[in-house]
């Protein structure tokens, strides 16, 4: 048996207890029930940036990839409600300017696209031993890459795509635990490779992007072996609080976070004392069991290092991981 965390929950771990108690595997493992297609434009761009940059088409000429990467678009788009036709035509517009630029500045070799990794996270108290939960099992850490490549130098870099309407600030990138702990757990994962750090691949979305101001932008941010170790003790600090059966579970309201938390009925129904099983169990659905997917040709999914799963061979898809780590909890 294998407790698995991700970087989802360890996000909405920190935004609100209650919310993480309610969602997480680890805990009551409810989502939505019959939930509307969303338009997803990050998650659509990603797929087509995927297919530019797989590994064994990337001696072709661009102009053959280029179709290619619209289809696997155009394949995501199709499955929006019709509300997400202008911003299915946006992102196409996006994705063909990145095209053009994209090639002038691609000065590295793609390795891995779309990749999964699952990595036993170190007890904070002795990282020489793997965390183990009160009930004896394994705790993992688990996610996907979007991008691996080996610079002029061959130096190995995680590519995360970040696809909104704004460039990011530059303390935000340095301070995004998600891109850091996919550093540190790919050099894990993958006992021999060494990540230098993430190189950040912004498409900004909004209008003035195209009057000039610029739609694409790439920040690399190192991660030295200082900043690696604070990832490591970060990571089992907080995977022993969300296995703890005894952690406190309590609310964070604010209006930012529960503007768009799915689970905001319940919430509210137990701020009231009232009783908000009977609305959990009409309109919510339990989450199936963490399964780790292959991605695509050219990804990787389990490693060899300590206290990863054994391989599977044989097994390919398309889609995204069980748990949405491709950019959405």
């Amino acid at each position: 048996m294998v407790h698995v965390i991700t970087a989802s929950d360890r996000q909405a771990f920190k935004r609100c207890r209650r919310a993480w108690d309610l969602g997480s595997r680890l805990r009551q493992a409810w989502e939505p029930d019959g939930a509307a297609p969303q338009i997803d434009l990050a998650g659509a761009v990603r797929a087509a940036l995927a297919v530019w940059y797989f590994p064994g088409m990337w001696a072709w000429d661009r102009a053959i990839v280029r179709p290619l990467a619209f289809e696997a678009y155009h394949r995501l788009v199709a499955t929006w409600p019709p509300t997400g036709d202008a911003a299915a035509a946006e992102g196409e517009r996006l994705l063909g300017r990145y095209f053009d630029w994209a090639p002038a500045v691609d000065r590295f070799t793609p390795l891995r696209v779309e990749s999964d990794f699952q990595v036993a996270i170190p007890d904070p108290g002795d990282p020489v031993l793997a965390l183990v939960a009160a009930d004896g099992a394994a705790v993992h850490y688990a996610g996907r890459i979007d991008l691996l490549v080996a610079d002029e130098t061959g130096g190995n870099w995680l590519v995360v795509h970040r696809v909104g309407p704004a460039w990011a600030a530059p303390d935000e990138l340095v301070l995004d635990e998600r891109g850091a702990a996919g550093c540190w757990a790919w050099a894990q994962c993958f006992i021999g490779t060494e990540i230098a750090g993430a190189i950040y691949n912004e498409l900004r979305t909004d209008a003035d992007s195209r009057r000039g101001g610029g739609s694409f932008r790439r920040t690399p941010v190192r991660r030295d072996l200082v900043e690696l170790e604070r990832i490591r003790r970060t990571l089992g600090l907080e995977a022993r609080d969300m296995i703890d059966p005894a952690l406190a579970v309590y609310p964070a309201p604010s209006w930012p976070v529960c503007s768009t938390c799915a689970f905001r009925p319940p919430c509210m129904a137990m701020n009231a004392g009232a009783d908000a099983d009977a609305l959990l169990h009409t309109s919510y659905r339990r989450r199936p069991p963490f399964e780790q997917q292959p991605g695509r040709l050219g990804g990787a999914t389990w490693s060899t290092g300590r206290g990863a799963a054994p391989p599977t061979f044989g097994r390919h898809h398309d889609g995204p991981t069980d748990n949405r780590e491709r950019g959405s909890q």
